[in-house]
């Protein structure tokens, strides 16, 4: 498992290159939604899932796209994995146990 969490677009260089290399069976992403203006770390938020959505199929790898409520009931689960409690990878890591 890897988690992904860049607000740059050369961190995308580095997604890319690492998701080649390491050429996992599944990507899963949150899919995005805004109910507002764009702000620049969304704008890089959906260039991360455009390019995490571009290798998945050039990988040929089974691309799973959540919604952001589907890790809800994994929370607890993914928090005692985390002690630290680190938002992005508690969520992430949620995801993964869907």
């Amino acid at each position: 498992m890897i988690l992904y969490n860049k607000t740059s677009p050369n961190g995308l260089i580095e997604l890319t290159r690492y998701l080649k290399l390491i050429s996992p069976d599944v990507i899963i992403i949150e899919n995005f939604s805004s109910a507002g203006n764009l702000t620049v770390p969304g704008w890089h938020t959906i260039m991360a899932l455009g390019c995490a959505t571009g290798v998945a199929h050039y990988l040929n790898a089974e691309l799973a796209i959540q919604a952001p409520q589907q890790r809800y009931p994994f929370l607890d689960e993914a928090r005692q994995s985390y002690p630290k409690n680190i938002v992005h990878e508690v969520d992430a890591y949620a995801h993964l146990l869907t």
